[in-house]
């Protein structure tokens, strides 16, 4: 049954993210997009440990990924 409301909400992301009006918007919608297939991964992890595994991984690339697009958006230099 959660599975089902997280890929609805996931659906509603992807929405946000082709519809939204400025980058910040797809920005957010990218990364609660990715928050919600972690959160879909630790669930199927219940089953099979490996989900776990890519959920950690998925995890770092997200906040890196949020990191990156903010600190380019503020114009500022990413590697530095």
């Amino acid at each position: 049954m959660i599975e089902y409301i997280l890929a609805i909400a996931g659906v509603f992301c992807l929405i946000r993210l082709t519809l939204g009006p400025t980058v910040y918007d797809r920005v957010v919608a990218i990364d609660s997009f990715l928050i919600i297939l972690i959160a879909l991964l630790a669930l199927w992890s219940q089953e099979n440990p490996v989900y776990l595994d890519i959920a950690i991984i998925f995890a770092g690339l997200s906040f890196g990924t949020t990191l990156i697009f903010s600190k380019y958006l503020r114009g500022e230099n990413i590697w530095s």
